[in-house]
């Protein structure tokens, strides 16, 4: 017999963000609003960025981004032209590491 379960997990994560606005500058914004998002400055740009390191990982190569640094060091096995040294995510405490929050339903059999 097979049981099944409904499952709640709610996850708090917490970094920060560094972007160097030499590379992220008006000229890369405009290459990227044309492909891409629309996005007005540094902080609609964070915002993005963070959802992609949340839900894919810090080491996911983040589309018309690349691979970003972690801690300031760059990816393991990713060549240089492919890891955007512009955007560099600081971890306070390991990714998996952080505390969860796990509720759970046994549903009804069927």
């Amino acid at each position: 017999m097979t049981v099944k379960f409904k499952c709640e997990v709610i996850r708090t994560d917490k970094f920060s963000i560094e972007l160097d606005e030499n590379f992220l500058n008006e000229k890369w914004f405009e290459d990227f609003n044309k492909y891409f998002y629309d996005f007005e400055d540094l902080e609609e740009l964070t915002e993005f960025i963070a959802q992609c390191v949340t839900r894919l990982g810090v080491h996911r190569f983040i589309e018309r981004i690349g691979y970003i640094l972690q801690n300031g060091e760059k990816p393991f096995g990713i060549d240089d032209d492919q890891i955007n040294f512009g955007v560099n995510v600081i971890f306070n405490e390991i990714p998996g590491d952080q505390e969860y929050e796990v509720w759970s339903n046994k549903e009804a059999s069927q």
